[in-house]
């Protein structure tokens, strides 16, 4: 595995000089009453309890407690850092060239796989981070029993166990199926984080989204608007999402349970209102009808799931994807027979729209994805600005 090494800062001059005078008997101190001292205090008081000193502290503690937390810490020079991204190492050279043909493929999508859980910061982030690793490199240590195909018949025990036994709970640990990922980059620093962490959790799966044979582009759009969630703009989902290791679709029964398990527990964490966003219609063979549609009406029976709705997408004039009419409610199985059904599987001419409607939306999956970042960059920079401002007046303040 990959260990993060976190460099000594040393003490501070204040820090060393406490050290040396706490050996003697302190000297005799007087309160200055003078009314500019007092208005000084007061002033430097304030200053302490705000909101903005407060945060300071909590960024400042969690630097401290970086190399115990396995908290990225800000350094110089050519050290790696988890935020900077993750280091391909000789172990995963030596694994990836057991992947014959692929060995690029692999390292490639380990690599980005481990930068964007290295952004994750808090209480349960490093045991996910080890599971998610564990889990790239038993794709070839582990692989599944193949057929006579040559692809993957059976999953490995211990990747089933991987799975179910430790990436699954300790991203419901860090409520992974609950938030979306770029929106716990942008607060996970608040000092109160937790307590918001929670309502969340708690909101976005009110207004959930589910997709099938579209990407996830025009979903998680929608979802930014009411402050929802879609399964691939999820904490867990954003860790896999269009990363294939080197596997076509159906080849690695490891990567094809991981993504069931995804899909069961996000859809498991919806309540409120739900919208599936589909492609001309509903199709038998996707993910969305084999798997989640039955999950879904289940708690749209037990009443945890208020509303239930599809949205029929078409290619529109210009290329988008634009909607085809009302939404239609779906209360049970029959309701969600009715409506119109393609395939992918059955239907060359769909097959083909299809096709390019994937590839078009990827691209602005990835451009989506990318502006998120910025966006979290830019929030972390003008925070750090205020901090440094706060920081700066604060030395003013004691040179008084």
């Amino acid at each position: 595995m990959k260990t993060y090494q976190f460099k000594s800062r040393g003490k501070s001059l204040r820090e060393n000089v406490a050290q040396e005078t706490t050996s003697s008997a302190p000297p005799l101190q007087f309160v200055d009453n003078r009314p500019e001292a007092i208005t000084q205090r007061n002033l430097q008081r304030m200053i302490n309890n705000s909101p903005q000193v407060t945060q300071l502290k909590s960024l400042q503690e969690r630097v401290n407690n970086g190399v115990r937390e396995g908290i990225p810490v800000q350094r110089t020079g050519d050290e790696q850092t988890q935020e900077d991204g993750y280091k391909i190492t000789d172990t995963d050279k030596s694994l990836a060239s057991r992947r014959i043909g692929k060995s690029n493929e692999w390292m490639e999508s380990k690599a980005e796989m481990m930068k964007r859980i290295g952004k994750l910061q808090g209480d349960g982030t490093a045991e996910v981070k080890r599971g998610f690793e564990q889990f790239a490199d038993q794709l070839v240590t582990h692989p599944g029993t193949t057929g006579d195909e040559g692809k993957e018949k059976e999953i490995h025990p211990a990747q089933r166990i991987l799975i179910e036994g430790t990436i699954v709970p300790k991203l419901h640990k860090i409520k992974g199926f609950q938030v979306p990922y770029y929106w716990y980059l942008e607060n996970q620093g608040d000092p109160n984080f937790k307590e918001e962490l929670g309502k969340k959790a708690a909101d976005a799966p009110t207004k959930g989204r589910l997709w099938s044979k579209m990407n996830a582009a025009t979903s998680k759009k929608e979802a930014d608007k009411t402050g929802g969630i879609v399964l691939e703009s999820s904490v867990a989902g954003v860790i896999m999402n269009r990363l294939n290791f080197g596997f076509g679709w159906g080849e690695s029964k490891a990567m094809q349970h991981l993504w069931d398990l995804l899909s069961e527990n996000y859809v498991k964490s919806l309540t409120g209102t739900v919208e599936a966003d589909v492609l001309e219609g509903i199709d038998p063979d996707s993910v969305l009808s084999n798997l989640e549609i039955h999950k879904l009406l289940e708690k749209v029976k037990k009443g945890e799931i208020k509303s239930l709705k599809v949205n029929i997408y078409k290619v529109g004039d210009n290329g988008d994807l634009v909607k085809d009419g009302d939404p239609i409610e779906v209360t049970d199985m029959e309701q969600w027979k009715a409506i119109k059904t393609v395939s992918t599987k059955n239907d060359a001419v769909f097959r083909e729209k299809q096709q390019k409607v994937n590839e078009q939306e990827m691209g602005k999956d990835l451009a989506y994805d990318n502006e998120q970042m910025e966006k979290v960059k830019k929030g972390k920079a003008e925070q750090n600005k205020l901090f440094n401002a706060i920081h700066d007046q604060n030395k003013i303040v004691e040179l008084q």
